[in-house]
């Protein structure tokens, strides 16, 4: 992934870790600190074969509340993994509540 800031990579990579504490402190340090191409990279990261990180990625779009993200998340649903699928379902009640 091409940024300007390396850090970023190395946050994106934690996503998919299995130590919740490590993969839940990239999310939080993500949604912090927010880097402009961070919707196109999570999006990216829904079709990586790691059900963790695409679980994970799946958390930062819920925290963006950024409601255009929703059809993407919607898609995911329908996952093969649990994780996946529970992770969308939040996300999802989470932004459509937002919404309202």
């Amino acid at each position: 992934m091409d940024t300007e800031d390396p850090n970023i990579d190395e946050l994106c990579q934690y996503l998919g870790d299995h130590n919740e504490t490590v993969n839940g402190y990239a999310v939080l340090a993500l949604c912090k600190a927010r880097p402009t191409d961070l919707v196109k990279r999570m999006i990216q990261m829904l079709a990586n074969p790691n059900e963790i990180l695409r679980s994970k990625s799946i958390d930062v779009l819920g925290k963006l509340k950024d409601s255009s993200i929703i059809p993407s998340i919607e898609m995911m649903v329908k996952d093969e993994s649990e994780r996946v699928r529970q992770s969308a379902t939040i996300a999802l009640r989470k932004l459509k509540k937002e919404q309202k």
